[in-house]
């Protein structure tokens, strides 16, 4: 006989029910950590689906503009639906082909702007769609591998987002580039070959002075 065993049971018995109060708040908690899971699982599908249709819609917008063809941004996808990546499908006027690495560096130029500018001017909902998206924008040599026809898309690309209220800077050595711009600053050489700053601006007349 155990004198002290009804104490140790009923000791036990409150360690038990203790126990299985905290399993009970533990399986709790993670079904509404669950819950709350699957709401932002949800959540995100609904925002990820939303920015892709508006970036894909402006996308083939900007390749019309850019190319002359179509583009189309393709969805990479898991078994489960999950969004894991985007392919660019363009076909250039004129061109059969839809696979980027067939085309030419100019094409597979133009396809990365449009692409670019539909990341950063894709409207979003409920705004007007003349939104211009990025106020400013910096480009770096991007006409470099351009022929003559495909700066003039370009340019005229930037006019039109230009007219929405956006501001572009501008680094190139192309003269069709430099023609739609408002201001030019670059460095020049004199008669005797000393370098100088030139900064020239295009008046709202389309008249051009150099500040002196």
């Amino acid at each position: 006989m155990n004198p002290a065993a009804a104490q140790e049971l009923a000791h036990e018995a409150g360690r038990l029910g203790a126990l299985v109060a905290e399993r009970e708040d533990a399986q709790q908690a993670a079904a509404e950590l669950e819950t709350h899971l699957l709401a932002l699982e949800d959540s995100e599908a609904q925002a990820t689906d939303a920015a892709y249709r508006r970036v894909a819609q402006a996308f083939t917008e900007y390749s019309a503009e850019l190319l002359g063809g179509e583009g189309e941004l393709v969805r990479e996808q898991e078994d489960g639906g999950r969004l894991t990546g985007l392919r660019l499908a363009v076909q250039p006027r004129g061109k059969r082909t839809r696979n980027l690495t067939l085309l030419s560096t100019g094409e597979r130029t133009m396809a990365g702007l449009a692409f670019l500018f539909a990341l950063g001017h894709a409207p979003e909902p409920g705004s007007a769609a003349s939104a211009p998206g990025l106020p400013l924008a910096v480009l770096d040599e991007v006409d470099a591998p351009l022929d003559e026809a495909n700066i003039r898309r370009f340019t005229h690309f930037l006019m039109l987002f230009a007219a929405r209220g956006s501001q572009f800077l501008l680094v190139t050595h192309q003269k069709a580039t430099m023609e739609v711009a408002t201001a030019l600053w670059g460095v020049t050489t004199d008669g005797s070959g000393a370098s100088r700053v030139l900064s020239i601006r295009q008046a709202e007349d389309g008249r051009v002075g150099v500040p002196g």
